[in-house]
């Protein structure tokens, strides 16, 4: 006695689905450690756009004072939040002397983060009072 056939169906095979898969991890590594690079690049772009912020917040900050109040000489350094993160800001006055009068300022900003030494960003300007003569 024949057994009827049963209908053939269309399928993978166990080498095709092994061939795929192969084929699946080759693309994806060479494709994972771009994605890796653009996350790290990311990271670091978004840590300098903040270090920058700090740095303005500062800066800002002392536009409010006064030339004269301000010193001639030494370092300040001074603690900003921006995004959840600490930076420490120094500020050199006077680095370069001759930009320093009575009525003129050259200030010099290092942002660090946390305890590192490595400066993350950095900016300098000179601060001027004008002083309208009637």
């Amino acid at each position: 006695m024949r057994h009827p056939r049963l209908p053939a169906t269309s399928a993978f095979t166990i080498v095709e689905v092994l061939v795929a898969i192969f084929i699946l991890v080759i693309l994806m590594s060479t494709i994972l450690p771009i994605f890796l690079g653009n996350a790290q690049a990311n990271h670091k772009n978004e840590t300098e756009s903040q270090a920058n912020v700090a740095i303005s917040t500062v800066i800002d900050d002392l536009r409010t004072q006064t030339v004269a109040s301000l010193p001639t000489t030494g370092k300040q350094t001074k603690q900003t939040t921006v995004n959840g993160k600490t930076y420490t800001v120094e500020v050199e006055y006077c680095r370069v002397s001759t930009h320093c009068t009575t009525s003129s300022r050259m200030l010099t900003a290092r942002v660090y983060q946390g305890t590192t030494t490595t400066v993350l960003s950095s900016a300098e300007t000179i601060f001027t009072e004008v002083n309208y003569a009637n």
